[in-house]
């Protein structure tokens, strides 16, 4: 299958004609051929094969084809009964209409870009690009472009999103064509407060950064206080030489890498909200010097300055450097591991999702990405835990026996709440209810009557409050 741009007059603007050509099937079983056009994302929801028409021929022309994006047709044969075969037995082409694509013009720079918060979600808004190259829009955290962790793309001008952190938060977002080349970036003005929610309280804050990185580290390294990917052995003889098959040829760091968080350990099994803060994750190193070779010098040269060097000396013989402008979006995973006891027992890892997590123990994973040449740095790396309030109403009868009534609360408190407590008999009696040794988990409550005697039946009404 093949496509090709109809001639246009020289001073011809806006769409063009493709004439799309395959070859005619032989199969007295078919009945025509059957035009599909992608549509959507590469990754997206609504990306699909949307078919464009069936024709009994060898070819076909598509109008109005906007000359600066990408398209992707296929061609499927059409059987009698109106079937065609499995998508991997389709005819594909790709086509950029325009004859220097990456001379055509970038998507626009996205405008009127918004933000408010709901709760436990940001809802993102921004008027759609009518260029006829936007193809969809990245949206990613941070307020410089080449150092933003992804958060969502999306042909749509909006975007649903579940913050990882309370505070103030720099977002920008920039509009693809169908060539994957980004617009120029607009920045979130002014950036997004985002308000921790006003049920919850913080219990817990666990700086992995301000602590040093302390945590296990698979390919990774601290350098300069950040968490990176760890750097690639130096090639100093053939000893030493790294495997291709495992690493690209030109390779400076490992493309991927984890840092592992230890078992955080909140006492009791209870009910709490994660959020994490990973301050600016930057990207870095676009000069590179890939390789230096060091041969000896073997005829009389002179160095910079004139003087005469020795035969046999060592000194580079060459050196590479790459150079270039980062703008693939910074891939990092975040994954949590809990345990219902103390001991702990884990229940596997998973991808991280703000929220709540009920569970005794927690520990965090963090997976680094990287091409071999670039790497993914963590400035700051935070755990919070947060309590949402807490309120536990409980009726119990009375001891039957000299003592207190021990009580027990149905969800631990992160510290001894505030208690309030009154005892009634079936007759509606209301007695002395005195509350003591309070804590976390549960209190002790006796009851009296007027004389000051203790009194042995009943019911205890406790309310206790706290987080």
């Amino acid at each position: 299958m093949t496509a090709s741009v109809l001639p246009t007059l020289p001073t011809q603007q806006g769409p063009v004609r493709l004439l799309l050509q395959w070859q005619q099937p032989t199969d007295p079983m078919v009945t025509a051929t059957r035009i599909y056009r992608w549509d959507g994302l590469e990754d997206g929801d609504d990306a699909a094969w949307n078919p464009v028409g069936d024709y009994p021929g060898d070819r076909t022309v598509i109008e109005s084809v906007t000359p600066t994006r990408g398209y992707r047709f296929a061609a499927a044969p059409v059987m009698g009964d109106g079937s065609v075969p499995p998508e991997d037995r389709w005819a594909k082409v790709e086509v950029y209409p325009d004859s220097n694509p990456d001379a055509s013009p970038l998507p626009d720079t996205v405008t009127n870009f918004g933000c408010s918060q709901n709760g436990p979600r940001l809802h993102f808004m921004w008027d759609p690009n009518d260029d006829g190259r936007t193809v969809g829009y990245e949206l990613r955290q941070g307020s410089a472009w080449g150092d933003g962790l992804l958060v969502g793309r999306t042909p749509h001008p909006w975007w649903d999103w579940n913050w990882n952190a309370a505070g103030t938060i720099a977002y920008t977002i920039s509009a693809f064509d169908a060539r994957g080349r980004y617009g120029a970036a607009t920045l979130l003005s002014p950036s997004m407060i985002v308000v921790a929610l006003p049920d919850h309280v913080l219990s817990n804050t666990y700086d992995e950064s301000g602590g040093g990185f302390t945590g296990t580290k698979v390919n990774t390294e601290v350098s300069g206080g950040n968490l990176r990917l760890l750097a690639l052995p130096i090639i100093s003889s053939a000893a030493t030489l790294i495997n291709a098959a495992t690493f690209g040829s030109w390779a400076r760091y490992w493309d991927t890498g984890t840092y592992e968080t230890s078992w955080k350990d909140f006492g009791a099994l209870m009910t709490q909200r994660f959020e994490i803060d990973l301050g600016a994750a930057v990207q870095t190193e676009a000069g590179l010097t890939i390789a230096e070779l060091i041969t000896p010098i073997l005829t009389p040269i002179q160095d910079s300055a004139g003087n005469a060097i020795t035969p046999g000396t060592r000194g580079y013989g060459y050196k590479y450097t790459v150079n270039g402008v980062i703008q693939d979006p910074l891939p990092i995973l975040i994954e949590i591991d809990t345990s219902q006891n103390g001991t702990p027992t884990a229940d596997g890892y998973r991808r991280f999702v703000p929220g709540e997590y009920k569970c005794w123990q927690a520990r965090f994973r963090i997976t680094l990405y990287g091409d071999g040449l670039h790497y993914g740095r963590i400035t700051t790396l935070k755990f919070y835990r947060r309590r949402r309030n807490l309120k536990d109403e409980i009726a119990q009868a009375v001891a039957a026996t000299p003592g207190p009534t021990v009580i027990a609360f149905a969800t631990p408190f992160t510290a001894a709440p505030k208690v309030v407590a009154a005892v009634l008999d079936a007759a509606g009696t209301e007695f002395i209810a005195q509350a003591a040794d309070i804590t976390a988990t549960g209190c002790n409550v006796r009851a009296y009557d007027a004389a000051g005697a203790e009194v042995f039946t009943g019911t205890v009404h406790v309310i206790a409050a706290g987080v």
